[in-house]
């Protein structure tokens, strides 16, 4: 029966117990940290490839200059990955701001968005 008071005195002296103690499993998590370490990854790892990629943002078949801000887009990382869809929030650095997203991001890959949602 749930609602006995023995029942719910075991549970108030499990609490204490199961909530308190500290250890390795309850230490603490430094958030801003671990993002700057996986943000330096994601820039060591983008640096390191070796692979050509057709599109990139810092040599465009485009010039950066021809995207305007509001400018649809569709975006990537690396080849293999799918188009995203978004939209150019800054051209100096060029940055999109993907479809559902409430953040701008620089990519490896841009380019034209046509009125279907294929490249143009």
């Amino acid at each position: 029966y749930f609602g006995s008071s023995l029942h719910l005195n075991s549970c108030a002296l499990l609490a204490p117990y199961t909530m308190s103690g500290g250890g390795a499993l309850w230490g603490t998590f430094d958030e801003a940290a671990n993002e700057a370490g996986f943000k330096a990854a994601v820039e060591a790892w983008r640096q390191s490839k070796s692979t050509p990629e057709p599109v990139k943002a810092s040599s465009q078949q485009l010039p950066v200059a021809s995207f305007q801000v509001g400018d649809e887009v569709e975006v990537r990382d690396y080849e293999d990955q799918t188009w995203n869809p978004g939209v150019v929030t800054c051209t100096e650095p060029l940055k999109v701001q993907p479809l559902g997203k409430q953040k701008s991001f620089t990519f490896e890959m841009v380019q034209r968005r046509c009125s279907a949602g294929t490249q143009a």
